[in-house]
């Protein structure tokens, strides 16, 4: 009796198994910067919920000081700190955790070393100063900070709920280790 041809095949064939690969290859290539886009928008909103979270900590902080603002604290340029009074050790009660001083996105050399950084000095520092946060206080909401005083009481802000506290902040730069932007300033060139 002669062999059957209707016999089942259990096995792959060489082309077959290169034409696999070649397809979970082309797949792979056309989905991995989909996944890196993914990614970045997570560490993005992962920061966002961070400038968030400072938020209710400031808020919180109004409460309990009688509408009072936080002070902004750390140096900034050749300004000297006042680590007491600086945001990021004023809100740390208020928060839930450890004070999420830094950004997921921010990538800056000017941390130092123990903290994830290159351990490069802030520009024009003296080589002394490092980066303390991502985030910056609207300096508006500082006396020390502000060019007229500032208004540093809730009762004093006209739309307090429509009020940007924090901004995130260089990451390069002579103000990478500052926690404050000159806001003033933002308009001083205006475009042509």
């Amino acid at each position: 009796m002669k062999p059957s041809n209707n016999r089942s095949r259990l096995a792959f064939t060489l082309i077959e198994l290169l034409v696999a690969i070649g397809i979970i290859g082309a797949l792979t290539g056309m989905l991995l910067p989909a996944f890196g886009k993914a990614k970045t928008a997570s560490l993005r909103l992962k920061c966002l919920s961070n400038m968030r979270n400072l938020e209710i900590a400031h808020w919180m902080y109004t409460t309990d000081n009688k509408g009072r603002f936080i002070q902004v604290g750390l140096a900034h340029g050749s300004v000297h700190s006042d680590e007491g009074t600086a945001w990021i050790n004023t809100l740390q009660q208020y928060y839930g955790s450890e004070l999420l001083h830094r950004s997921p996105i921010d990538h800056s050399p000017h941390w130092p070393i123990e903290e994830g950084g290159q351990g490069v000095p802030v520009p024009d520092s003296g080589g002394t100063q490092f980066r303390r946060t991502s985030y910056g206080v609207n300096n508006f909401l500082d006396p020390n900070t502000c060019p007229w005083g500032g208004p540093y009481h809730l009762d004093n802000v006209r739309a307090p709920a429509a009020t940007v506290h924090f901004v995130i902040m260089a990451f390069q730069g002579p103000f990478a280790g500052a926690d404050h932007p000159h806001v003033e300033n933002w308009n001083s060139n205006p475009p042509v």
